[in-house]
Formats: C-alpha cells, sequence, structure tokens
C-alpha cells in the first residue's frame, strides 16, 4: 500500500539572441511525501499504521535550479560537405539542487520487532542522556576516576 503527494511551483524562461545563442533557465520549488520511497532498506515499523510512516520521499529535492546556454555553431560549407558541416551547436547545461533527506539506520536488532533495520529511537529536542557505568578498578575508588 502507498499513498504519495508532490506539489511544485515551477517558473522557466528562455531568451534568444542574436548570432545562434540562446539562453534559458527554470527553477523548481518542490515537495513529496510518501509511505515508502525508502531505497535503503529500513522496513514498516507498525504494520498495523501505515500512515505513521509518512515522511518526505526519499528522492525529494526541495529546490532545484537548471540554466543552460546554445550556440549554433556558424560553420557554411559548400553542397557537398553542407550535411556534414551546417547545423552543428554546443551546449552547456548547469543542473543545481538542494540535497535529499536523510534518515539514519540502525544495523542492529534493538526494538525486538525482528525486521532487518531499525530506525533511531531520539525524539527531536529531547535531551540525549546516555549511561555510562565506571567499574572500580583494583584499588582506585571510583570518585578519582
Amino acid at each position: 500500500m502507498s499513498r504519495a503527494s508532490y506539489n511544485a511551483l515551477w517558473l522557466s524562461a528562455n531568451k534568444k539572441l542574436s548570432k545562434g545563442l540562446l539562453f534559458g533557465g527554470s527553477y523548481t520549488f518542490s515537495k513529496s511525501i510518501d509511505l515508502s520511497s525508502t531505497t535503503s532498506g529500513a522496513q514498516i515499523q507498525n504494520s498495523r499504521d501505515f500512515n505513521s510512516e509518512r515522511a518526505l520521499s526519499d528522492f525529494d529535492a526541495r529546490r532545484r535550479l537548471v540554466v543552460n546556454a546554445i550556440y549554433e555553431l556558424p560553420w557554411r560549407a559548400s553542397r557537398a560537405w553542407k550535411a556534414a558541416v551546417e547545423g552543428w551547436s554546443v551546449a552547456l547545461v548547469g543542473n543545481y539542487q538542494s540535497g535529499n533527506p536523510f534518515s539514519p539506520i540502525v544495523s542492529t536488532l534493538r526494538s525486538g520487532s525482528l525486521d532487518l533495520f531499525d530506525r533511531p529511537n531520539i525524539v527531536a529536542g529531547q535531551k540525549l542522556s546516555v549511561s555510562i557505568r565506571i567499574r572500580r578498578c583494583g584499588s582506585i575508588p571510583p570518585r578519582s576516576l
């Protein structure tokens, strides 16, 4: 079972200049949400509640900018070479986008769910407490460690 949504705003512009030069660009602002686009091996944590898996898609790139320039080469040739020489162009394309979402996975079995991969059990904004046990080493008292 899978449910997904994709919303985007897309802007595009092209400008043709003289002597065979063309500039273009487009900008996309988008958001993709689904239940299971993961490719990293994570499995559904609660098979009775698929909606708890709803999150940003693994391929979600919030911002994307593509710019290009095309120049038609001005080569001219005689009738014999016309098909081989004319009609060539040089193009430059730049593609820039924001990073994809990151989902950490714990590769050890800690939740008791018998799944191959678990997700970390940390809530944003909560303090992370780590318990450290100090063993007594020989005759050194624990307070001096």
